[in-house]
């Protein structure tokens, strides 16, 4: 396949053809003379890479996400910054360690609220972070949930490839991924300027490539709708239990030489059959998770 880039207008103003319209500066600028250099802003700085490259209006509403991810990483920071301290005070040895946690309590300034605030945060985040997981997944925002072509199956596999807890394959998948959607893009931005020539260029001229517009933001014909996500997803959930069941147990028979079902685990793969089998049935002899025109 062709995957040759057309020359662009900063080329043919002289500019450098080989990053046309490239955004130098290590900082971000406030100031951006087009959304070309606006996106590339977000490539060229580790910080941005923060924020996601495009972005749904409806996806950033409260009553989409309830925003479980940004909880998450507020009650990891809090975590950070509350356990920085205990890390200095706390002495994990058999003879101290009541003792100091005595003293965190009652002899530190503020140590006792440390140590709640700790606590607290811990406790909530294994909380938000599970709710978030339930959320992706009922949603289908590992796939392309909102508005389509967004190449989300990349969050699906890279869950997948860091199941072994070996950073290599994770690694190696990132790569073969990026590589193999690249071309992928493209194909795809060939095939349409050979098809529809002038009005593919003139909408890719108003069409930003990373920052959104939401000047001209369009809303969804059809509003978000629960019933329809656990229909559509029930098999997907089911799925994702039944891969880290088997995978905990290919663990135990290759690392530990023997079969020895992990209880919590068994218990949440019963759990999920039989919330997978409900699902199943409700949707097929009710009519409880169907919308008419969806």
């Amino acid at each position: 396949m062709s995957t040759d880039v057309p020359e662009t207008k900063a080329a043919s103003s002289g500019a450098s053809p080989e990053a046309p319209g490239f955004h130098f500066r290590r900082l971000w600028s406030w100031r951006p003379v087009s959304d070309r250099q606006a996106g590339d802003a977000v490539v060229s700085n580790f910080l941005l890479h923060w924020f996601p490259a495009k972005a749904n209006r409806v996806s950033l509403s409260w009553s989409y996400s309830f925003w479980l991810g940004t909880v998450s990483a507020a009650l990891l920071l809090l975590l950070v910054v509350s356990g920085l301290p205990l890390l200095f005070l706390y002495i994990p040895s058999v003879e101290r360690a009541y003792a100091s946690v005595k003293d965190i309590e009652y002899v530190v300034t503020f140590g006792s609220w440390i140590r709640a605030v700790h606590r607290i945060s811990a406790h909530l985040m294994v909380v938000a972070v599970a709710l978030h997981l339930v959320r992706v997944f009922l949603t289908g925002a590992y796939k392309n949930a909102l508005g389509g072509g967004q190449k989300r199956p990349w969050n699906w596999v890279l869950g997948v490839a860091m199941l072994p807890r070996n950073p290599w394959v994770a690694i190696t998948v990132s790569l073969v991924f990026w590589i193999y959607y690249e071309r992928i893009m493209f194909a795809e931005e060939e095939y349409l300027r050979r098809t529809f020539g002038a009005e593919f260029e003139q909408w890719a001229s108003r069409t930003p490539a990373f920052i959104p517009d939401f000047a001209h933001w369009i809303p969804a014909a059809l509003p978000f709708c629960w019933r329809t996500a656990v229909r559509r997803e029930n098999s997907g959930m089911f799925a994702f239990v039944a891969a880290i069941t088997f995978v905990g147990l290919a663990q135990d028979v290759v690392i530990a030489r023997r079969f020895l079902p992990d209880p919590f685990w068994s218990a949440t793969f019963a759990t999920g059959a039989l919330t997978y089998l409900t699902l199943l049935l409700v949707g097929r002899r009710t009519s409880l998770l169907r919308v008419p025109g969806r």
